[in-house]
Parts: structure tokens; sequence; C-alpha cells
């Protein structure tokens, strides 16, 4: 799709004009930046990573009734996306103490929070990105009471999704930041969720021993960072095990083929929350669906879904080996439940 002028550049994405009105193509890049900008480098296939998992997290919560700026992805650097006013402030949602929250506050890293933190920050790299509270925002006319509200209400709702999501994976969600703009139609104006949800704007740590898989390798100097995001990518079925970020650039897998030569099964895993245990997340589905018109919907459960390929011929060994996947890391059997079974090619 070819591209029209260059309207923005940022520190780690270019827009461009899109093929249609109220369009634009977002170039991700392979710069590194830290510290509003301050330290800098250029890492070869970033841009492709963070356009991919952007991708998934955005038409995962598309599916779910969040708006988002998405539209598709046009190539392994671009996406076509919705054009936005965006609003200038930065939501960040706090799940773990970490960075310059714990330095701020002198709480330990790693310690949990006993309910998730909003924050906002003024979107200004000259000022050092300053925190602001909703009466700065509100005074300033950076956003409307009403705007306000809706933001933070589905800024923990996308939390509640991203945590589980990760946390099926083996992953915590420790912090993450958010972008928001307006769509105007006549009179009325829709707010999307904007920018990407990456691991450059969220904090992600692997469950088992706290190994992080985001920029913090760039920002601390831990190195690795590429195969940190490539973990991500292949925890969430983007990269499959085994293939590099060259094959991702082609999008060929050379495991992929692997399999197919030799004899394996395809497993498929469900996980869902036990009768007994509330599920709010799917209580806001189903409202939002009802809101679409979808009325007749008598009740509606989140869960997860996990297809698995496995190198191995005999079936009961492999639904033996998903079900200790499931009791090990897939399920957190003090609330939910899980079932194994092999999908028939």
């Amino acid at each position: 799709m070819a591209k029209g002028k260059q309207i923005y550049e940022g520190k780690a994405k270019i827009l461009y004009e899109g093929p249609e009105k109220g369009t634009l193509i977002q170039y991700f890049k392979d710069d590194a930046t830290a510290f509003n900008n301050k330290k800098k480098a250029i890492i070869d296939g970033k841009g492709v990573l963070n356009n991919r998992i952007s991708e998934f997290l955005l038409s995962q919560l598309n599916q779910i009734g969040i708006k988002t700026h998405f539209i598709k992805r046009l190539n392994m650097r671009e996406q076509l996306i919705k054009s936005l006013e965006i609003i200038p402030i930065e939501v960040v949602i706090r799940n773990i103490a970490a960075g310059t929250f714990s330095n701020r506050l002198g709480i330990s890293e790693g310690t949990d929070l006993s309910k998730p933190i909003l924050e906002f920050y003024y979107k200004n790299d000259e000022l050092g990105d300053p925190l602001v509270n909703e009466e700065h925002i509100l005074a300033l006319n950076w956003a409307t009471q009403s705007e306000l509200m809706h933001i933070s209400e589905q800024a923990l709702r996308i939390n509640d999704f991203l945590v589980g999501l990760f946390r099926g994976i083996g992953i915590k969600l420790v912090d993450f930041k958010l972008e928001f703009g307006r769509q105007w139609n006549g009179d009325e104006v829709e707010i999307f969720l904007a920018d990407e949800i990456s691991p450059d704007t969220c904090r992600l740590w692997d469950v088992k021993d706290e190994r992080k898989l985001d920029k913090d390798r760039f920002r601390r100097d831990l190195g690795g960072l590429v195969e940190a995001y490539q973990e991500v990518a292949r925890r969430l079925g983007i990269m499959p095990e085994g293939s590099n970020i060259k094959e991702i650039k082609t999008g060929v897998s050379k495991n992929l083929t692997a399999l197919k030569k030799n004899k394996s099964l395809k497993l498929q895993v469900i996980v869902t929350l036990k009768k007994d245990v509330l599920d709010p997340q799917g209580s806001a589905i189903k409202s939002s669906l009802s809101n679409m018109g979808f009325k007749n919907i008598e009740s509606l459960r989140q869960g997860k879904t996990f297809e698995i390929i496995v190198k191995e011929k005999d079936e009961k060994v492999a639904l033996s080996k998903a079900k200790e996947m499931c009791e090990k890391l897939l399920a957190n059997l003090t609330i939910e439940d899980y079932s194994v079974r092999t999908i028939k090619e």
C-alpha cells in the first residue's frame, strides 16, 4: 500500500497519510530511546516485533469491545490506523511497584500493589512528561470530565484483560502506558485507544524468575532486548518456538516446516473460571455486547484457549503432558478449571 506524505515522526514511530480519509499509516522504527530521548540506540528488528505484538494485543482488545485505532497490519513494519486527535495525556497503570514509582515513593521494586494505580502524565518531552492530576487535566482543558471518566474506566478494563492474558503465558504485567484520542463525527466525539501496546510501553517480568522482558533491558544496560521481545512474541503465539527475528521478518518458520515433516499432535487447552468464582471481565464484555445490540445473551464468562503442537506420536502421552502444563503454568488451579483435547487435522 502506497504511503502518503509524512505528517509526524516520534521516538519510535512515523505517521504517514493513509489511503483513505480518516486513516494513517503507522511505521515502527528500530530506534530505542530512554529517559526522554537522552539515551538512544538503533536495535535491528525491534520495530518488527513491536508491530506484531501491538497488532495482536490491540486486535484482542477490539474483540472484547474496546475501541482502538488499529485497523489492520499492512506488512512487517506498518499498520493502517484511524486518524485521531490525540489527547495530550499518558495514562500509566501500575500493578507492581517498579521504576520511577519505586524511586519516587521509596517502595521496594517488586512490591505488589493492593489495587491498580492510575497515574496521568502530561505529554511534553521538553518538560519531561510531568506527573499531573485530574484537576490539572480539567483546568487546562486537556480533556473533559466525561472523557476523563471514560478513559479511566477503559484503562482499568484494559488492565484487567491484559493482566489475565499475560498471566496465562507466564508473564507479570508490572505496569504499562496508554494513550487515547478523539474521533469527531459532527458534534459527537468518540474516544479510541491509540499508540501501541508492546514491550516498549509495558514492564513485563517472567513469573518464575522476574526476568525483565521489556525496554528496561535497554534502560538498565542489561542487553538482550531483541531476545526478550522475541520471547514475549513466542509466548503470545506470534513467533513459533525455535523461530528467530529473520524468520518473523519474512514470515517463514523453519520450525513449523519441521513439525509438518515429523509426527506431531495438535492439542487444545481450554481454561475457564470455576463456576463459584466471580467474573467481572466477563460481565463487562456481556454488557458491551448488549450495548452493541446482542440482547439475548443470558450469561458470558471469559476463558483462555491454547493450541499446542507437540512432537509426540502417542496421544495419551501428549494429553498427559498438556495436563501437566496446565497444572504447572497455564491454569490457576485455585480459581480455574481446564480441559484438554486433541485437534484432528
